[in-house]
């Protein structure tokens, strides 16, 4: 029994939300869907690799469970209006805030 129970306390320590709080994972899993859609190709053309962190950090801070993959689309589009100073639709948006939104929560 102690042997588990020390396997579980190992296992739970190990896990990222443990050890770096939901926050960060939630950052985490937000950074790897906006870098994957790489707005204007700016990864691919040799930007660096933090180019849009302090975009995936906002959404961090604003996303919630309670957060339809809609709303995370205006979210993700309102933002990069500004950034690029053009007006996005939020439907460009939507595969990447129903993948954010399915990793983050499952289905909604």
């Amino acid at each position: 029994m102690a042997e588990s129970g020390s396997m579980l306390i190992m296992d739970i320590k190990s896990n990222s939300n443990f050890r770096r709080g939901l926050r960060i994972n939630k950052f985490d899993v937000i950074k790897k869907y906006i870098d994957e859609f790489d707005y204007y190709g700016l990864l691919a053309s040799c930007a660096p690799n933090d180019e849009f962190d302090s975009y995936s950090h906002k959404f961090a801070d604003v996303i919630s469970e309670n957060c339809t993959v809609e709303e995370i689309a205006r979210i993700i589009a309102e933002t990069m209006d500004k950034a690029f100073a053009e007006e996005i639709n939020p439907e460009k948006f939507m595969e990447t805030a129903r993948l954010i939104r399915t990793e983050l929560y499952g289905e909604g």
